[in-house]
């Protein structure tokens, strides 16, 4: 004779009836539905949103300059060996400067990739220029003394406006070289407040 659910229940411990009354509500309960994966268009919705979104404040930025009073002339990167790499006029970088309302000291160069010169010749093409940015990750005008004692005799090192990336680095990897090469506007924004900081009196650098 099978056992009625009375005598079940009965012969039960409260535990294993609290247990069995847990199993059977959440059995009752409809399940939940997963959330739905993106569809790869929605994806890429979001990165052309996103692309628009930075070009748009790129040129927002870049149209700032057309009202700087002054195009200082500017100084890049820094010298590897016995050789100083600049950045040609026709690069990324030197876009970067002429869109930041700055006169790159190699502006009228047309090469896309770096131009290796040599320190007499980077001391010869900066004089009188004030401003030296990509100085490597250094922090202090000490570290670059150690590194080359020669560059004292820069002008933009005696004026004291040099600028190296450094301020996202951690260890050895430093994201300026991470989300720098994809947020553009970033990038150009720190270039301006470098060069004209007049004109965002309200941003910080970001690299």
């Amino acid at each position: 004779k099978a056992a009625s659910v009375e005598e079940l229940l009965s012969a039960m411990t409260p535990d294993l009836i609290d247990a069995l009354k847990e199993l059977l509500n959440k059995a009752s309960k409809p399940k939940e539905e997963e959330p739905k994966a993106e569809a790869p268009q929605d994806e890429e919705q979001k990165a052309e949103q996103k692309f628009s979104e930075i070009e748009k404040n790129y040129h927002s930025l870049k149209e700032k300059t057309k009202t700087a009073k002054e195009n200082p002339k500017v100084l890049v990167n820094e010298m590897y060996g016995n050789q100083w790499f600049m950045a040609g006029g026709n690069t990324f970088v030197a876009h970067y400067l002429r869109d930041a309302g700055a006169k790159y000291i190699l502006a009228e160069d047309h090469s896309d990739r770096s131009v290796p010169m040599s320190f007499e010749e980077v001391l010869a093409k900066s004089q009188n220029t004030p401003f030296w940015v990509n100085a490597g990750n250094y922090k202090t005008k000490k570290e670059l003394l150690r590194i080359n004692p020669s560059y004292e005799k820069i002008s933009a090192f005696r004026q004291g406006n040099i600028y190296s990336i450094n301020a996202r680095q951690k260890g050895n990897a430093n994201d300026y070289f991470e989300s720098g090469t994809v947020r553009a506007d970033w990038v150009l924004k720190d270039y301006i407040l470098i060069f004209h900081p007049e004109l965002l009196p309200h941003e910080e650098l970001t690299y």
